[in-house]
C-alpha cells in the first residue's frame, strides 16, 4: 500500500546482504549418573548467550524506477546495521540402556526460546530512512 499513490504494482527481486560480528559468552553443565550396570542417565545444560551484533546491510531491488522516483537502476541501501539478540538456552536429559548388542538412547531436549531484542539499520539514502525497533518473543 505504501506505493499506490505512485502507481507501482507487484513484487520486485532484492538482493541483500549483511555482515555482522559480534561475541558472545556462555557456559555448558553436564552430569551423569550410572544407575546400572547397563544404564546410564545424563543431563546437560547449555546457557543463554548474548550478541550485540554490528555491521552492514546492503540492499537492492533490481526495478527501474526512473520514471516514478529518479531512481534508474532501482532503489540500492548501504547501512550500519545493529541487532542485539539471545541465543537460548537448552536443556537435555538422556537416558541410554545396553542391551547385549545395542545401544538404545532416548534424548528430551528443551530450548527455552530466542529474544532479538532490538534491530536498527541507518540508510544512506536520506529520502527513504529506515528505523525499525520491536521486542519480541518465540
Amino acid at each position: 500500500m505504501p506505493f499506490d499513490y505512485l502507481g507501482i504494482k507487484g513484487t520486485t527481486k532484492v538482493t541483500q546482504t549483511s555482515n555482522t560480528e559480534s561475541v558472545g559468552v556462555g557456559y555448558n553443565l553436564a552430569a551423569s549418573l550410572k544407575i546400572t550396570e547397563k544404564t546410564t542417565l545424563a543431563l546437560t545444560y547449555r546457557s543463554k548467550t548474548h550478541f550485540n551484533m554490528r555491521g552492514s546491510l546492503n540492499a537492492n531491488s533490481e526495478v527501474p524506477l526512473d520514471s516514478v522516483m529518479g531512481f534508474p537502476n532501482g532503489v540500492n541501501m548501504n547501512a550500519n546495521l545493529s541487532l542485539s539478540m539471545d541465543i537460548a538456552d537448552v536443556i537435555r536429559l538422556g537416558l541410554a540402556h545396553h542391551f547385549e548388542k545395542l545401544l538404545a538412547e532416548f534424548v528430551y531436549e528443551h530450548t527455552f526460546g530466542i529474544r532479538l531484542i532490538f534491530l536498527s539499520f541507518n540508510t544512506a539514502i536520506k529520502s527513504l530512512p529506515i528505523q525499525m525497533a520491536k521486542k519480541f518473543q518465540t
